[in-house]
């Protein structure tokens, strides 16, 4: 493996974690968006079977945050494991390199 194919290699993860990561901002935008409606909803509608919808609304906000924190989670021990590999891989390069120097 070249030290262009590690770089690029390296460039697709965190292109990956980039998404992972954009997917949590719009989980957290969603949430947001969903407290507002459910604020307006809160006002707007009143009875048991409103605060029951408000209920279920609020455990549906708090999934798209534990949703959230995971995705952030995996995001960034990918980010760190790709990290590690890359070193590893281009420490792996140096040594090679210095090893065919040596023998000529």
């Amino acid at each position: 493996m070249t030290r262009e194919q590690v770089r690029i290699d390296f460039e697709k993860a965190l292109a990956a974690v980039a998404i992972i990561e954009d997917a949590g901002d719009t989980l957290k935008m969603a949430d947001g968006i969903h407290r507002e409606y459910l604020e307006l909803q809160n006002y707007c509608w009143q009875g048991e079977s409103a605060q029951r919808f408000h209920n279920v609304g609020m455990q549906v906000g708090e999934e798209w945050i534990k949703r959230r924190d995971q995705l952030l989670a995996i995001a960034e021990a990918t980010r760190n494991a790709a990290r590690r590999w890359y070193e590893a891989e281009m420490r792996a390069i140096e040594i090679i390199e210095r090893r065919e120097y040596d023998t000529v």
